[in-house]
């Protein structure tokens, strides 16, 4: 992790990925939207892989969804495939709103229902909205802005607003070091669910961090799972008192760790 970053670059990175599905289609409709079958894919959720399988009629019409949730956070991401199975099947689309406190699980599930119709399209119809970010960009390490919508919950003044962003199968996770030891647990999602019985709470690490005057000092820093980059995302905090806050924050702009050393590199000649 470093301690000072002088600039900012982004990093585009064009790139089409697709989560593997098994498909049986039989026969298509002349003005069919999508052909006849029955389509199945898979994509991350907050605690595994999210299942969808949805079914298209004769007719080109979605007529069944099945949402497997299971393996999500009890009480939250778990409890949200009826609601959202309905949300397809009124949307005839993957384009859907999710449920509030699930953002995640939701992700997950609409980036699998994108993927199904993808393939009951043939291919033709562009779903890249609903790829994931990490898919986007190649496993590596990487310098990210961490944005807040708080003075009092943000990176700590020797990181500059920047964290450290991990990208490994498909999976995005930031690393921020906090101001102090005042935050003792996160949560992706809102107060109110990372109240509830089996809430995944994220736990604090002891980062060192270094000021430009040269002194130092230890401070808690967390691992926080990113779903998409430039995109606000709820999560929640509670202080040494227990009482848990909302905030908003995201992640923006990153840029191989390797190109960070060259421009602070080049910065400093």
């Amino acid at each position: 992790m470093k301690n000072k970053i002088t600039s900012i670059l982004m990093t585009a990175v064009l790139a089409g990925a697709v989560f593997a599905g098994s498909v049986s289609a039989e026969s298509v409709s002349e003005n069919a939207a999508y052909t006849a079958g029955t389509y199945t894919a898979s994509a991350k959720g907050m605690d595994g892989d999210v299942t969808v399988t949805v079914t298209v009629g004769d007719d080109g019409k979605i007529t069944d969804v099945k949402a497997d949730v299971s393996g999500e956070t009890a009480g939250i991401g778990a409890e949200i495939g009826d609601t959202v199975q309905q949300q397809i099947l009124d949307a005839q689309s993957a384009e859907i709103d999710g449920v509030a406190g699930a953002t995640v699980t939701s992700t997950a599930v609409k980036e699998a229902a994108a993927d199904c119709l993808k393939q009951a399209s043939g291919g033709a119809e562009a779903v890249t909205e609903a790829a994931t970010e990490a898919e986007m960009l190649k496993d590596g390490v990487y310098q990210a802005e961490f944005k807040t919508d708080s003075k009092m919950f943000k990176v700590n003044e020797a990181m500059n607003g920047m964290g450290t962003l991990t990208v490994k199968d498909g999976k995005m996770t930031i690393h921020v070091s906090l101001a102090s030891e005042h935050i003792v647990n996160l949560f992706v999602g809102t107060a109110e669910d990372a109240q509830k019985e089996g809430a995944r709470l994220l736990n604090p690490t002891k980062d060192t961090v270094t000021y430009s005057d040269g002194t130092t000092e230890e401070v808690y820093g967390f691992d926080i799972p990113v779903q998409k980059l430039d995109e606000e995302f709820d999560l929640a905090l509670v202080g040494t008192k227990g009482k848990w806050y909302d905030h908003k924050v995201s992640v923006s702009y990153p840029t191989a760790e390797q190109e960070t050393e060259m421009m602070t590199e080049e910065a400093t000649e």
